[in-house]
């Protein structure tokens, strides 16, 4: 992120765009969660798209700060992409692993409802035969550009400012996680993934887009990993489950794959804070102030548990009736084949 722009553009109302968020991530879920048993696909993702970016707007203007937009060096944007995709099975598989540990203790999720199935119209246009295209250019480009401009345009450089540059760049990862967990489509697929098993894989996403973003000094490196994360995930989760999905999660096959993947997005990572390093980076002025959380923490921290109840209950009415049950990622990787 630009750091001189970060201490001259103080905001009016501290923890004002945090709240925003939260706040927005919650209503993100309940409308996701009534809209999932219902035929209805490309109006999810317009309102996510809109309710981000109108986030963003409302909550920049409110607060007194301007999105940090600055471009990064060409070369970083492509090394933030990079180190998404690199961390991209790692995020799966520990995604993965998390659902076969719920499965074990509750139960299996209901199947999905693959997209090009349903009968989606919007405004008397019938756009069910373009609905997977439609999918991919909300869920790769529109939503991640909405959630940057919100995350790391905004709300990155004020976690930095209220908890100081590591912590607040480890948080605002973090918190970008749970938002992406809160407002993703539910009971679609392809999709990205949502409920509580994708929690892990996408806070693991977030703090690499948070440091891409960081270091670049950009939200545009931020959007950079998403857009890769979100592309790799369509276009590539039924490749990788088709190769390791049978393996135990403890196999040699996975733990190599995971290794490389962290040890290939750390050295990527270094690489952008080289490059950047190279133009001066003024210190920004930090207001520490943890008690500004407060609000912001107390929406998420409910919202979570909301989710969290709901995922299990419905884990364990699945229960009832294993053979209409599958495990959420490799399943979703299966689908994705099917795909045109």
């Amino acid at each position: 992120m630009h750091h001189s722009s970060v201490s001259r553009n103080q905001p009016r109302y501290p923890g004002a765009i945090l709240a925003a968020a939260a706040i927005t991530a919650s209503a993100l879920f309940v409308i996701q969660y009534t809209l999932a048993g219902s035929d209805v696909v490309t109006l999810r993702y317009i309102l996510a798209a809109l309710i981000m970016g109108g986030a963003a707007l409302i909550a920049g203007r409110a607060a007194g700060e301007r999105a940090l937009v600055h471009p990064p060096d060409p070369a970083s944007l492509v090394l933030a992409g990079l180190a998404a995709l690199s961390i991209w099975p790692v995020a799966w598989w520990l995604m993965d692993l998390t659902n076969t540990l719920l499965e074990d203790a509750v139960g299996r999720l209901p199947l999905p409802q693959p997209v090009i199935n349903l009968p989606d119209s919007l405004l008397g246009l019938d756009l069910q035969p373009a609905a997977y295209e439609i999918g991919v250019v909300f869920a790769v480009v529109l939503i991640p550009l909405a959630g940057a401009w919100l995350w790391w345009g905004l709300a990155l450089p004020e976690l930095v400012r209220l908890l100081g540059g590591r912590r607040g760049i480890w948080a605002a990862g973090a918190l970008a996680g749970v938002f992406w967990a809160l407002s993703s489509p539910q009971d679609i697929t392809p999709a990205m993934p949502w409920g509580l098993s994708s929690l892990g894989g996408y806070i693991l996403v977030g703090c690499v887009a948070a440091w891409s973003a960081a270091l670049a000094r950009s939200a545009w490196a931020g959007f950079a990993a998403q857009f890769m994360f979100a592309y790799a995930s369509l276009a590539w989760t039924d490749d990788l489950f088709h190769e390791l999905g049978r393996k135990a999660h403890w196999d040699l096959d996975w733990l190599t794959v995971n290794l490389l993947g962290v040890f290939v997005a750390a050295v990527l990572l270094q690489a952008i804070r080289y490059r950047e390093a190279q133009s001066p980076r003024p210190v920004p002025q930090t207001a520490r102030g943890p008690a500004r959380l407060a609000l912001p923490l107390a929406i998420t921290i409910a919202a979570l548990a909301i989710m969290a109840a709901l995922d299990i209950d419905a884990r364990r009415n699945e229960t009832a009736d294993p053979a209409a049950a599958s495990s959420q990622p490799a399943q979703q990787g299966d689908e994705q084949s099917q795909q045109p």
